[in-house]
């Protein structure tokens, strides 16, 4: 029967002959029609937090659930709005996927990537015929732990132009909550407050103001007024696709979150130091380019140049690297990337990265 809760198997050894044995299915055999069992209090999931003992999602009470199948969806309907949220049954072997039977003598339903409201639910259980079970108790959806999904922007930070917008993912991403602030090169701080929240608590989008000078920015992060995080804002002028140059680590600084870009990055010469790119080896060699850093004085001069080693997707251990040659003075540095073509002609060059590099 589709749906229904599996059999169990257990194994008869023959006492001396190891090899020797049966296979026996024990399954289950309703004694009634599937039904809701009583609830004493109201159920309540915290979005995308496990806190209630079911991993991300909701667990509720059956009777005669064994032999008879699970509910093929889930409807949670919002009281405030009417809108319905449907989660349909988890294929058997897939275990905490849509309507399942993880847990004895409860249905689970998961939740975890599902769009929720805040407020109450009433929950109706879809049988294979077409019959409805109805829980007796409402469904009451909280805001969690406030959640930045930032891994895929970890080592080039969040891309944007001048006036532009972009958006945030995450989790219990709420207006009223979330405030977010720009720190420059110097510090100096930029609250922005043209932020659109959808109401599942799942994005935000942010728009730049106009007046913002391009480059590199810190994005801090405040929940109820705390710090939660910092993240790293890349703004452009205009909608050039450009290398990015994301982060640069060496033996003392790692700063893939950094909460301030004013202070310089120590780069010692003739040392290949580590940093992060959108330009791998096999994109270049495929476009005939190559990258070097353009490395600009801060105190006016000549601009010098660091020798490139770009990542390498064969060679998945190492970002890419770069080392300053022996003849570059001591001094504060911009760092550029760019990408040159067969003749050292420069093609594109990143925005500026937001540290001064510190050559000793």
């Amino acid at each position: 029967m589709i749906g229904a809760a599996p059999g169990f198997e257990f194994i008869i050894q023959h006492k001396t002959n190891k090899n020797a044995q049966t296979i026996y299915t024990i399954t289950s055999q309703p004694t009634g029609p599937l039904q809701v069992d009583q609830l004493s209090a109201p159920l309540s999931y915290s979005l995308q937090d496990g806190s209630d003992g079911f991993p991300y999602g909701i667990k509720i009470p059956m009777l005669n659930l064994y032999g008879n199948a699970v509910p093929k969806e889930a409807h949670l309907i919002h009281d405030a709005t009417g809108e319905i949220t449907i989660v349909k049954r988890g294929e058997p072997a897939s275990g905490v996927s849509g309507v399942n039977y993880n847990e004895p003598n409860f249905i689970g339903v998961e939740l975890y990537e599902v769009k929720m409201r805040l407020g109450s639910y009433h929950i109706e259980l879809i049988q294979d015929d077409g019959s409805v079970l109805k829980v007796g108790q409402p469904l009451l959806v909280n805001k969690g732990h406030v959640y930045i999904e930032y891994e895929g922007y970890t080592y080039f930070g969040y891309q944007v132009v001048v006036g532009g917008s972009f958006i945030i993912t995450g989790s219990s991403l709420f207006d009223g909550d979330i405030t977010l602030l720009l720190k420059d090169t110097t510090d100096r701080t930029f609250p922005l407050s043209n932020l659109a929240f959808n109401p599942y608590g799942q994005q935000v989008r942010v728009t730049i103001p106009s007046n913002l000078k391009p480059g590199q920015y810190v994005l801090q992060v405040l929940v109820d007024g705390a710090l939660l995080t910092c993240l790293r804002l890349n703004i452009a002028s205009d909608e050039t696709t450009r290398p990015i140059l994301g982060t640069l680590i060496t033996s003392r600084v790692s700063e893939a979150v950094p909460c301030s870009i004013r202070e310089p990055v120590p780069a010692a010469k003739e040392t290949a130091l580590f940093f992060t790119s959108n330009q791998s080896k096999q994109q270049l060699d495929k476009a005939g380019q190559h990258v070097v850093l353009k490395l600009i004085p801060n105190q006016g001069g000549d601009a010098y140049y660091a020798r490139v080693v770009p990542f390498d997707g064969a060679n998945t251990g190492f970002p890419g690297s770069f080392t300053i040659p022996g003849n570059v003075p001591t001094g504060l540095y911009t760092a550029i990337l760019q990408v040159l073509d067969a003749q050292n002609k420069a093609v594109a060059e990143s925005v500026p990265y937001g540290r001064p590099l510190n050559v000793p």
